[in-house]
Protein backbone atom coordinates (compact mmCIF):
# COMPACT_ATOMS: atom_id res chain seq x y z
CA UNK A 1 0.00 0.00 0.00
CA UNK A 2 2.83 2.35 0.87
CA UNK A 3 4.30 2.03 -2.62
CA UNK A 4 1.18 3.52 -4.18
CA UNK A 5 2.61 6.92 -3.22
CA UNK A 6 6.15 6.34 -4.54
CA UNK A 7 7.27 7.63 -7.92
CA UNK A 8 8.60 4.23 -8.91
CA UNK A 9 5.01 2.97 -8.86
CA UNK A 10 4.48 4.77 -12.18
CA UNK A 11 7.07 2.65 -14.00
CA UNK A 12 5.66 -0.70 -13.01
CA UNK A 13 3.74 -2.73 -15.53
CA UNK A 14 0.05 -2.94 -14.74
CA UNK A 15 -0.89 -6.50 -13.76
CA UNK A 16 -3.37 -8.28 -15.93
CA UNK A 17 -6.88 -8.48 -14.51
CA UNK A 18 -7.93 -11.89 -13.28
CA UNK A 19 -11.22 -13.54 -14.08
CA UNK A 20 -12.47 -13.10 -10.54
CA UNK A 21 -11.64 -11.41 -7.21
CA UNK A 22 -13.03 -11.73 -3.74
CA UNK A 23 -13.67 -7.96 -3.73
CA UNK A 24 -13.77 -5.37 -6.55
CA UNK A 25 -13.59 -1.70 -5.51
CA UNK A 26 -14.63 0.89 -8.07
CA UNK A 27 -12.77 4.15 -7.52
CA UNK A 28 -9.18 4.55 -6.30
CA UNK A 29 -9.62 7.74 -4.28
CA UNK A 30 -9.54 8.07 -0.50
CA UNK A 31 -12.52 5.83 0.17
CA UNK A 32 -11.49 3.11 -2.28
CA UNK A 33 -7.89 2.95 -1.09
CA UNK A 34 -8.94 2.97 2.55
CA UNK A 35 -11.34 0.10 1.93
CA UNK A 36 -8.61 -1.93 0.20
CA UNK A 37 -6.10 -1.19 2.95
CA UNK A 38 -8.35 -2.28 5.82
CA UNK A 39 -9.55 -5.37 3.95
CA UNK A 40 -5.88 -6.33 3.65
CA UNK A 41 -5.37 -5.83 7.39
CA UNK A 42 -8.25 -8.24 7.99
CA UNK A 43 -6.76 -10.92 5.76
CA UNK A 44 -8.73 -10.24 2.57
CA UNK A 45 -6.01 -9.84 -0.06
CA UNK A 46 -7.66 -10.85 -3.33
CA UNK A 47 -8.84 -7.31 -4.08
CA UNK A 48 -8.97 -5.24 -7.28
CA UNK A 49 -9.13 -1.43 -7.22
CA UNK A 50 -10.42 0.03 -10.50
CA UNK A 51 -9.66 3.68 -11.26
CA UNK A 52 -9.85 5.39 -14.66
CA UNK A 53 -7.31 8.09 -13.73
CA UNK A 54 -4.62 7.18 -11.21
CA UNK A 55 -4.67 5.69 -7.74
CA UNK A 56 -5.00 8.42 -5.16
CA UNK A 57 -6.70 10.87 -7.54
CA UNK A 58 -9.74 12.93 -6.73
CA UNK A 59 -10.01 14.48 -3.29
CA UNK A 60 -7.02 12.49 -2.02
CA UNK A 61 -4.77 13.90 -4.74
CA UNK A 62 -5.88 17.44 -3.95
CA UNK A 63 -5.64 16.88 -0.17
CA UNK A 64 -9.27 17.95 0.20
CA UNK A 65 -10.77 14.78 1.66
CA UNK A 66 -13.08 15.58 4.59
CA UNK A 67 -14.08 13.05 7.25
CA UNK A 68 -17.09 14.32 9.16
CA UNK A 69 -19.72 12.71 11.34
CA UNK A 70 -22.55 15.23 10.91
CA UNK A 71 -24.89 12.76 9.26
CA UNK A 72 -28.51 12.17 10.18
CA UNK A 73 -28.30 8.48 11.07
CA UNK A 74 -26.60 7.04 14.16
CA UNK A 75 -24.96 4.36 11.99
CA UNK A 76 -23.46 6.97 9.64
CA UNK A 77 -22.18 9.08 12.50
CA UNK A 78 -20.51 6.11 14.20
CA UNK A 79 -18.97 4.99 10.90
CA UNK A 80 -17.28 8.35 10.31
CA UNK A 81 -16.19 8.67 13.93
CA UNK A 82 -14.44 5.32 13.54
CA UNK A 83 -12.89 6.52 10.25
CA UNK A 84 -11.32 9.51 11.98
CA UNK A 85 -9.78 7.24 14.61
CA UNK A 86 -8.24 5.09 11.88
CA UNK A 87 -6.84 8.14 10.07
CA UNK A 88 -5.18 9.43 13.25
CA UNK A 89 -2.55 6.71 13.10
CA UNK A 90 -2.41 6.10 9.36
CA UNK A 91 0.62 8.32 8.62
CA UNK A 92 2.66 6.33 11.14
CA UNK A 93 1.46 3.01 9.79
CA UNK A 94 2.34 3.92 6.19
CA UNK A 95 5.48 5.89 7.09
CA UNK A 96 4.13 8.59 4.77
CA UNK A 97 2.84 12.08 5.60
CA UNK A 98 -0.83 12.12 4.58
CA UNK A 99 -1.18 15.77 5.69
CA UNK A 100 -3.96 14.75 8.08
CA UNK A 101 -5.23 17.50 10.37
CA UNK A 102 -8.25 17.77 12.63
CA UNK A 103 -10.28 20.96 12.72
CA UNK A 104 -13.83 22.16 12.33
CA UNK A 105 -15.34 23.28 9.04
CA UNK A 106 -18.16 25.52 7.86
CA UNK A 107 -20.71 24.56 5.21
CA UNK A 108 -22.26 27.52 3.41
CA UNK A 109 -26.00 27.53 2.65
CA UNK A 110 -26.73 29.25 -0.65
CA UNK A 111 -30.49 29.55 -0.17
CA UNK A 112 -33.41 29.22 2.24
CA UNK A 113 -33.95 25.55 1.42
CA UNK A 114 -30.31 24.69 2.03
CA UNK A 115 -30.36 26.65 5.30
CA UNK A 116 -33.45 24.70 6.47
CA UNK A 117 -31.80 21.36 5.65
CA UNK A 118 -28.61 22.31 7.50
CA UNK A 119 -30.50 23.55 10.57
CA UNK A 120 -32.50 20.30 10.68
CA UNK A 121 -29.32 18.24 10.35
CA UNK A 122 -27.59 20.20 13.11
CA UNK A 123 -30.44 19.54 15.54
CA UNK A 124 -30.41 15.80 14.79
CA UNK A 125 -26.62 15.77 15.24
CA UNK A 126 -26.85 17.44 18.64
CA UNK A 127 -29.28 14.74 19.81
CA UNK A 128 -26.60 12.19 18.89
CA UNK A 129 -23.91 14.08 20.84
CA UNK A 130 -22.18 15.56 17.77
CA UNK A 131 -20.78 19.08 18.03
CA UNK A 132 -22.75 20.55 15.13
CA UNK A 133 -24.90 23.68 15.06
CA UNK A 134 -26.46 26.15 12.67
CA UNK A 135 -24.93 29.62 12.93
CA UNK A 136 -25.98 32.98 11.55
CA UNK A 137 -24.01 35.12 9.07
CA UNK A 138 -23.15 37.44 11.97
CA UNK A 139 -21.55 34.56 13.90
CA UNK A 140 -19.66 33.41 10.80
CA UNK A 141 -18.15 36.85 10.38
CA UNK A 142 -17.09 36.90 14.02
CA UNK A 143 -15.38 33.51 13.57
CA UNK A 144 -13.45 34.44 10.46
CA UNK A 145 -13.80 38.20 10.04
CA UNK A 146 -11.72 39.56 7.21
CA UNK A 147 -11.40 42.83 5.38
CA UNK A 148 -11.49 42.04 1.65
CA UNK A 149 -9.94 44.25 -1.02
CA UNK A 150 -11.03 43.24 -4.52
CA UNK A 151 -10.63 44.33 -8.08
CA UNK A 152 -7.63 42.75 -9.79
CA UNK A 153 -8.94 40.64 -12.63
CA UNK A 154 -5.73 41.22 -14.57
CA UNK A 155 -2.55 43.27 -14.56
CA UNK A 156 -3.46 46.64 -16.06
CA UNK A 157 -0.21 48.47 -15.62
CA UNK A 158 3.53 48.22 -16.13
CA UNK A 159 6.29 48.33 -13.58
CA UNK A 160 6.13 47.46 -9.90
CA UNK A 161 3.31 49.76 -8.76
CA UNK A 162 -0.10 48.31 -7.97
CA UNK A 163 -3.10 49.29 -10.07
CA UNK A 164 -3.42 53.02 -9.18
CA UNK A 165 -7.20 53.39 -9.43
CA UNK A 166 -7.83 50.62 -6.88
CA UNK A 167 -6.04 52.61 -4.17
CA UNK A 168 -4.39 49.59 -2.57
CA UNK A 169 -1.51 51.65 -1.16
CA UNK A 170 -3.89 54.01 0.62
CA UNK A 171 -5.91 51.07 1.91
CA UNK A 172 -2.79 49.43 3.35
CA UNK A 173 -1.73 52.66 5.03
CA UNK A 174 -5.19 53.02 6.54
CA UNK A 175 -5.20 49.41 7.66
CA UNK A 176 -1.80 49.86 9.35
CA UNK A 177 -3.18 52.84 11.29
CA UNK A 178 -6.31 50.90 12.25
CA UNK A 179 -4.23 47.98 13.52
CA UNK A 180 -2.02 50.33 15.51
CA UNK A 181 -5.14 51.71 17.21
CA UNK A 182 -6.89 48.36 17.65
CA UNK A 183 -4.76 45.22 17.92
CA UNK A 184 -7.71 42.90 17.29
CA UNK A 185 -8.43 44.18 13.78
CA UNK A 186 -9.32 41.25 11.50
CA UNK A 187 -6.82 40.27 8.81
CA UNK A 188 -6.92 41.90 5.39
CA UNK A 189 -7.33 39.77 2.27
CA UNK A 190 -6.23 41.26 -1.06
CA UNK A 191 -7.55 39.42 -4.09
CA UNK A 192 -6.31 39.45 -7.65
CA UNK A 193 -3.61 38.42 -10.07
CA UNK A 194 -0.09 39.80 -9.71
CA UNK A 195 -0.57 41.21 -6.20
CA UNK A 196 1.55 38.67 -4.34
CA UNK A 197 4.59 39.43 -6.49
CA UNK A 198 4.41 43.13 -5.60
CA UNK A 199 3.26 43.01 -1.99
CA UNK A 200 6.02 40.77 -0.69
CA UNK A 201 6.49 40.24 3.06
CA UNK A 202 9.41 42.67 2.95
CA UNK A 203 7.28 45.38 1.33
CA UNK A 204 4.47 44.90 3.85
CA UNK A 205 6.89 45.01 6.74
CA UNK A 206 9.25 47.79 5.63
CA UNK A 207 6.96 50.16 3.73
CA UNK A 208 3.64 49.71 5.51
CA UNK A 209 4.91 48.54 8.93
CA UNK A 210 2.50 45.61 8.84
CA UNK A 211 2.97 42.08 10.09
CA UNK A 212 2.93 40.04 6.83
CA UNK A 213 0.77 37.45 8.61
CA UNK A 214 -1.99 40.07 8.87
CA UNK A 215 -2.28 40.44 5.08
CA UNK A 216 -3.45 37.40 3.14
CA UNK A 217 -2.91 37.38 -0.64
CA UNK A 218 -4.47 34.25 -2.17
CA UNK A 219 -4.27 35.42 -5.78
CA UNK A 220 -7.17 35.48 -8.22
CA UNK A 221 -10.36 33.87 -6.87
CA UNK A 222 -12.79 32.26 -9.30
CA UNK A 223 -15.96 34.28 -9.75
CA UNK A 224 -18.12 31.32 -8.70
CA UNK A 225 -16.30 31.21 -5.35
CA UNK A 226 -16.75 34.90 -4.56
CA UNK A 227 -20.18 34.52 -2.85
CA UNK A 228 -18.52 32.40 -0.17
CA UNK A 229 -15.75 34.99 0.28
CA UNK A 230 -18.23 37.87 0.55
CA UNK A 231 -20.47 35.91 2.92
CA UNK A 232 -17.63 35.29 5.37
CA UNK A 233 -16.03 38.72 5.08
CA UNK A 234 -16.33 41.37 7.75
CA UNK A 235 -16.28 44.01 5.02
CA UNK A 236 -15.44 44.75 1.41
CA UNK A 237 -12.93 47.60 1.15
CA UNK A 238 -13.43 49.32 -2.18
CA UNK A 239 -11.93 52.84 -1.95
CA UNK A 240 -11.30 53.29 -5.69
CA UNK A 241 -10.32 56.56 -7.33
CA UNK A 242 -12.91 55.89 -10.01
CA UNK A 243 -15.15 53.10 -11.30
CA UNK A 244 -17.27 52.86 -14.40
CA UNK A 245 -19.83 51.08 -12.22
CA UNK A 246 -18.42 48.92 -9.44
CA UNK A 247 -20.07 45.51 -9.74
CA UNK A 248 -18.20 44.12 -6.68
CA UNK A 249 -20.15 46.61 -4.57
CA UNK A 250 -23.47 45.09 -5.64
CA UNK A 251 -22.08 41.55 -5.31
CA UNK A 252 -20.93 42.19 -1.75
CA UNK A 253 -24.20 43.83 -0.69
CA UNK A 254 -26.20 40.96 -2.22
CA UNK A 255 -24.21 38.53 -0.04
CA UNK A 256 -24.80 40.52 3.14
CA UNK A 257 -21.25 41.87 3.29
CA UNK A 258 -20.83 45.38 4.75
CA UNK A 259 -19.07 47.80 2.41
CA UNK A 260 -16.57 50.62 2.84
CA UNK A 261 -16.12 52.54 -0.40
CA UNK A 262 -14.99 55.91 -1.71
CA UNK A 263 -16.78 59.10 -2.64
CA UNK A 264 -15.34 58.91 -6.17
CA UNK A 265 -17.65 58.15 -9.13
CA UNK A 266 -19.55 55.88 -9.44
CA UNK A 267 -19.34 54.25 -6.03
CA UNK A 268 -21.76 56.48 -4.03
CA UNK A 269 -24.40 56.15 -6.73
CA UNK A 270 -24.21 52.36 -6.46
CA UNK A 271 -24.27 51.94 -2.67
CA UNK A 272 -26.64 54.77 -1.72
CA UNK A 273 -26.95 54.84 2.09
CA UNK A 274 -25.93 51.18 2.45
CA UNK A 275 -22.17 51.68 2.96
CA UNK A 276 -19.58 53.81 4.73
CA UNK A 277 -18.21 56.36 2.26
CA UNK A 278 -14.88 58.16 2.57
CA UNK A 279 -12.70 60.22 0.25
CA UNK A 280 -10.17 58.09 -1.64
CA UNK A 281 -7.27 60.24 -0.37
CA UNK A 282 -8.55 60.35 3.22
CA UNK A 283 -6.34 57.71 4.81
CA UNK A 284 -7.36 58.68 8.35
CA UNK A 285 -11.02 58.59 7.33
CA UNK A 286 -10.62 55.11 5.83
CA UNK A 287 -8.87 53.89 8.98
CA UNK A 288 -11.67 55.36 11.09
CA UNK A 289 -14.28 53.57 8.95
CA UNK A 290 -12.47 50.26 9.47
CA UNK A 291 -12.36 50.87 13.22
CA UNK A 292 -16.04 51.78 13.32
CA UNK A 293 -17.00 48.59 11.53
CA UNK A 294 -14.80 46.48 13.79
CA UNK A 295 -15.78 48.10 17.09
CA UNK A 296 -19.16 49.85 16.84
CA UNK A 297 -21.97 47.57 18.04
CA UNK A 298 -24.77 47.09 15.54
CA UNK A 299 -23.10 48.92 12.66
CA UNK A 300 -22.23 45.81 10.63
CA UNK A 301 -25.74 44.46 11.04
CA UNK A 302 -27.30 47.75 9.94
CA UNK A 303 -25.08 47.98 6.85
CA UNK A 304 -25.79 44.35 6.04
CA UNK A 305 -29.56 44.90 6.15
CA UNK A 306 -29.43 48.10 4.08
CA UNK A 307 -27.05 46.47 1.60
CA UNK A 308 -29.43 43.58 0.92
CA UNK A 309 -32.23 46.03 0.21
CA UNK A 310 -30.02 48.18 -2.01
CA UNK A 311 -28.66 45.20 -3.98
CA UNK A 312 -32.19 44.03 -4.73
CA UNK A 313 -32.71 47.22 -6.73
CA UNK A 314 -30.17 46.09 -9.34
CA UNK A 315 -30.66 43.48 -12.04
CA UNK A 316 -29.36 42.87 -15.54
CA UNK A 317 -32.95 43.00 -16.80
CA UNK A 318 -33.54 46.40 -15.22
CA UNK A 319 -30.19 47.70 -16.50
CA UNK A 320 -30.94 46.53 -20.04
CA UNK A 321 -34.35 48.18 -19.90
CA UNK A 322 -32.87 51.51 -18.85
CA UNK A 323 -30.21 51.34 -21.54
CA UNK A 324 -32.83 50.56 -24.17
CA UNK A 325 -34.97 53.48 -23.00
CA UNK A 326 -32.02 55.87 -23.21
CA UNK A 327 -31.03 54.66 -26.68
CA UNK A 328 -34.62 54.98 -27.86
CA UNK A 329 -34.81 58.52 -26.48
CA UNK A 330 -31.54 59.52 -28.15
CA UNK A 331 -32.65 57.99 -31.42
CA UNK A 332 -35.93 59.85 -31.41
CA UNK A 333 -34.23 63.12 -30.47
CA UNK A 334 -31.69 62.77 -33.29
CA UNK A 335 -34.35 62.08 -35.90
CA UNK A 336 -36.58 64.96 -34.85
Amino acid sequence: MRDLFRKRRMWRRRPELKDRYDVVIVGGGSHGLATAYYLRKRGITDVAVLEKNYLGSGAAGRNTTILRSNYKTPEGARFYDASVKLYEGLSSELDFNLLFSQCGHLTLAHGDRAAFVMADRAEVNRLMGIDSRFISPEEVQQLGAIMVVKGYARIEYAGQALCPRKNVEGTLEAYARARAAHADMPPMVILGAGVRERLTPAVLRDRYHLDPAAVIIPGLIAHDDMPAVYSMAGALLFPSYYESFGIPLVEAMACGCPVITSSAPACPEVVGDAALIVGPDDVDGLAAAMLRLACEPGLAGALRARGLVRAAEFSWHEGAGRLLAELTHVGRTGSA
